[in-house]
């Protein structure tokens, strides 16, 4: 019998943060639930002369985005035991941090990758999240 293809590229395999990882693949497949509920159509659903059609689609995307807010607070409140994985960590919290800049986070985690950056407007606490990602993609030998 043919052994099922990974959907996500994490590895996570025979790792001490094998749990982790799990609960990161679990967060990418709700990004991706939301990412595709995200349209036009639910865009304009929120406002108060929205059609029902948009509405629907708005109820849709924000309950998606509701479990992808819920799985990414699992992995961010999960214990990393690598530098592997507090990487990913704070890659999720990209996701978390409202003072991220918008269009900069993509998921899932890539090693070496740092896929979101602070608003300009950030406050300290999110610029020193930064500093601490960007330190430890130093202890790895990252420099993107």
């Amino acid at each position: 019998m043919a052994q099922a293809k990974r959907k996500h590229i994490t590895g996570y395999a025979k790792t001490v943060d094998a749990d982790l990882f799990k609960l990161h693949d679990r967060f990418c497949d709700a990004y991706a639930a939301m990412k595709k509920h995200d349209t036009p159509t639910s865009s304009e659903g929120s406002g108060g002369n929205a059609t029902k059609e948009q509405k629907a689609a708005f109820r849709k995307w924000e309950s998606a985005a509701g479990e992808a807010f819920k799985r990414a607070k699992a992995v961010i409140d999960a214990p990393a035991l690598t530098l592997e994985g507090m990487l990913m960590k704070f890659h999720v919290a990209g996701f978390v941090i409202t003072d991220s800049k918008p269009g900069t986070f993509t998921g899932p985690y890539q090693s070496g990758i740092r896929r979101w950056a602070p608003n300009r407007l950030a406050g300290d606490n999110v610029e020193i999240i930064v500093s601490l990602r960007d330190d430890l993609h130093r202890l790895v030998g990252t420099t993107r």
